[in-house]
C-alpha cells in the first residue's frame, strides 16, 4: 500500500472503506462494480465531476481518503484503538495504524 492507493472515503461525516460505499451510494450497483468504477458511474449520472471534489460536499457524494492521508489524524488513541476505521464494518482503513506506543 502506497500514499497514493484509494484506501476509503469521506461520506455523510463517516469514514467508509471501499467494500462497503457502494452499498451506501447505491446497493443494487455493488455486487456489479468495484467502488472506483461503480463511483465513477454514479457520479456521471448525478452530473458530479470526482476530480474536482472542491465542487460537491461529502454529505451528497462520498470524497476519496489516500494512503498518505488515512493516519493523519487519529494520534491520541490508545495503541489498537485507532479512530480510522470504517463506519459501517469496523475494519482499518488501507492498513493497521502505525500511531502505536513506543512508535
Amino acid at each position: 500500500m502506497n500514499a497514493t492507493d484509494i484506501v476509503g472515503y469521506v461520506y455523510q461525516a463517516n469514514l467508509i472503506c471501499p467494500p462497503c460505499i457502494l452499498v451506501l451510494i447505491q446497493k443494487d450497483r455493488a455486487e456489479h462494480f468495484d467502488a472506483e468504477q461503480g463511483l465513477d458511474e454514479i457520479a456521471k449520472s448525478l452530473g458530479i465531476n470526482r476530480e474536482n471534489e472542491s465542487s460537491f460536499d461529502s454529505d451528497i457524494f462520498p470524497k476519496v481518503i489516500f494512503g498518505g492521508q488515512v493516519h493523519d489524524t487519529c494520534t491520541g488513541y490508545k495503541p489498537g484503538q485507532c479512530g480510522n476505521r470504517c463506519g459501517r464494518c469496523g475494519e482499518h482503513l488501507g492498513f493497521e495504524c502505525p500511531n502505536k506506543e513506543g512508535a
